[in-house]
């Protein structure tokens, strides 16, 4: 296992990463890929989870926070008008 492997192994990897790393290995020429070029491939994909996760965090998250931040004034003023 070459040091940019182990590298990109001990980050932990999605799935994705894990296949595409697999397909650089099968693709064995005489020559291999280049180091750099497989830099870049999994810094785009490292670049693209986080955009996954601050959209997930902006669109989906926060409105179910809200929602439920809702709910709780909801609730608390339906406790008051018991009383």
């Amino acid at each position: 296992m070459s040091q940019n492997e182990y590298k990109h192994e001990a980050k932990g990897h999605s799935p994705i990463q894990k296949h595409l790393q697999e397909q650089f290995g099968q693709m064995r020429r005489p020559e291999s890929a280049p180091e750099e070029l497989k830099d870049q491939v999994f810094d785009t994909l490292d670049t693209l989870n986080l955009v996954a996760d601050i959209v997930d965090l902006f669109t989906v998250k926060f409105s179910k926070t809200e929602a439920e931040f809702l709910d709780l004034f909801q609730e608390d003023s339906a406790n008051d008008d018991e009383e």
